[in-house]
């Protein structure tokens, strides 16, 4: 029953390698579900999970790092009185989700621990990553990388992409050039676009502006026979008509 548990656990996501309980007993310590391919892999986080317990300068983390020689998984656990569920993800896949995210197919998805170490990434990189040089252009051999990403907040891992400068002002140069083109058609309908405000607003505004310097001076029998393309201006022409007939009837 706990086994078809654990393998209906494992079918929730397709990140999820295998997932284990320790039960502490001796004689049957392990209750395990996964597949095949993953048999050495769950033999080593065992091993390595079993001396984490039984060293007393360490206990277990809701998030932890197992480094093996199968690969290198990361494990989330869930303490039961004195047993514990591991669910198990492997490097890849994570790796995997943040190629996703990538801006290029070039970039390097990286994960790395709260002392800016490396644990695993998608090319080699042999460098420190540290949330402080967010968003800033480091060096990994004779490339220049932008650094990108996050710090875990459950985890405490960073996980981060880096994408090449090279990518970022390829990509740069084409929006420059789009930003230029745009400008251009802007500037030549620019023209237009005053004549028009000019036949839609300001004419409209002059002749109701010269049919009150009128009535001011005493001429009563003046109206504003402008028709505006506005509707608003249109709606103050007919109440400003509107207002010199009733002047002039009273």
């Amino acid at each position: 029953t706990v086994l078809a548990s654990l393998q209906s656990i494992v079918s929730w996501s397709d990140m999820i390698d295998f997932v284990m309980v320790y039960t502490g007993r001796e004689d049957f310590p392990w209750l395990e579900t996964g597949a095949a391919d993953n048999f050495r892999a769950r033999r080593e986080v065992k091993a390595v999970f079993e001396e984490i317990i039984t060293d007393d300068d360490n206990s277990p983390k809701r998030y932890m790092i197992c480094e093996c020689p199968e690969g290198i998984y990361m494990l989330r656990l869930l303490k039961i009185e004195d047993s514990y569920l591991l669910v198990c993800v492997s490097e890849q896949k994570i790796l995997q989700m943040l190629k996703g995210a990538a801006y290029q197919e070039g970039g390097i998805a990286c994960i790395a621990g709260e002392d800016g170490r490396i644990i695993a990434s998608s090319e080699p990189a042999e460098l420190t990553l540290t949330p402080e040089r967010e968003g800033t252009y480091i060096s990994v051999g004779d490339v220049s990388y932008l650094q990108t990403g996050y710090v875990s907040e459950r985890t405490g891992y960073y996980f981060g992409i880096l994408t090449r400068r090279e990518d970022i002002l390829a990509d740069m140069k084409v929006f420059q050039a789009l930003f230029f083109v745009v400008f251009l058609l802007l500037m030549l309908v620019m023209p237009l676009l005053l004549a028009l405000m000019q036949r839609s607003v300001g004419k409209p505004v002059r002749s109701i502006a010269a049919t009150m310097d009128q009535i001011a001076a005493g001429d009563l029998d003046v109206a504003v026979h402008e028709q505006p393309r506005i509707r608003e201006l249109g709606q103050l022409v007919r109440t400003f008509n509107h207002m010199t007939g009733r002047i002039r009837q009273l």
